[in-house]
């Protein structure tokens, strides 16, 4: 009898073993607003010791080229090996614990910013490329940013402004040449910087003024110019002008400028 009994309790113990290794321990995150953006509803995540599943409905897309994997603060983690049916993203990761955001690329030009997928609420920045402008944002940013966030993009804006117009400080105002050219370097109430550029044509007499638009100026002092004069020690100042970059040169003293591509033309403080 006594054996029978033991026989019984070894097998039950068998038997709970086997139910409890069948059985994967999960977290799950549900979510209260799933439709924050038109592409994609995302109803929950569940975090499970060797990957993440992400559950979406109506999904505008059809594959998913890669993604990045972040936590908490939104620290690089890894890139995950992926796999999606439409319905169900999976992301194979040696921290799948540790995953609270990612970045989702639909494509190169088409993707998504996913943040606090390890709470009740979710929320999502979508980044598509346009034309002659780059990426261009959507989504609500108060919802994706924490206030410090803000902030601090706040104070970095404020310090690049600032850098900015110290470097276009050595440009503003008038500058002619020899043979007649000239430019007014000004800025506008819009915060950006300009320049009517008068061309003179020695040949016709005539003149053609036009306005040129700049942004994100740099310095380049380890410029070394094949224009500047032996005892000169000249600055370069790189610029973003439409959909090209530009560069103009100063000598030391910041009196003569000319452009990096137009030998010869020097054009004098006034």
């Amino acid at each position: 009898m006594r054996k029978a009994v033991i026989v019984v309790f070894m097998f039950s113990l068998i038997s709970l073993f086997t139910a409890c290794k069948g059985k994967e321990s999960k977290t799950v995150y549900a979510y209260g607003e799933s439709s924050l953006t038109e592409a994609f509803s995302l109803e929950k995540m569940a975090v499970y010791q060797d990957r993440v599943e992400l559950y979406f409905e109506n999904a505008s897309f059809d594959t998913i080229s890669k993604v990045f994997c972040y936590d908490k603060n939104f620290k690089y983690l890894e890139e995950a090996e992926i796999d999606f049916n439409k319905e169900v993203l999976t992301l194979k990761s040696s921290n799948p614990a540790k995953i609270s955001g990612i970045a989702l690329y639909v494509s190169s030009d088409y993707y998504f910013k996913i943040r606090y997928l390890d709470s009740d609420q979710y929320a999502v920045l979508t980044y598509e490329f346009v034309s002659d402008i780059g990426f261009e944002e959507f989504g609500d940013r108060k919802a994706y940013y924490t206030d410090e966030e803000l902030k601090k993009e706040k104070e970095d804006e404020q310090a690049e402004y600032e850098s900015d117009r110290k470097v276009f400080d050595y440009l503003e105002g008038n500058w002619v040449s020899e043979d007649g050219n000239s430019r007014k370097y000004f800025y506008e109430e819009n915060g950006k910087f300009y320049a009517d550029v008068t061309a003179y044509d020695t040949e016709t007499k005539e003149s053609i003024t036009y306005t040129m638009s700049f942004e994100n100026p740099c310095f380049d002092y380890d410029y070394d110019s094949e224009d500047a004069d032996a005892n000169e020690k000249p600055v370069r100042i790189n610029m973003i002008c439409g959909d090209s970059m530009t560069s103009f040169v100063l000598s030391e003293d910041f009196s003569c400028l000319w452009d990096d591509y137009e030998e010869g033309i020097r054009f004098y403080k006034q």
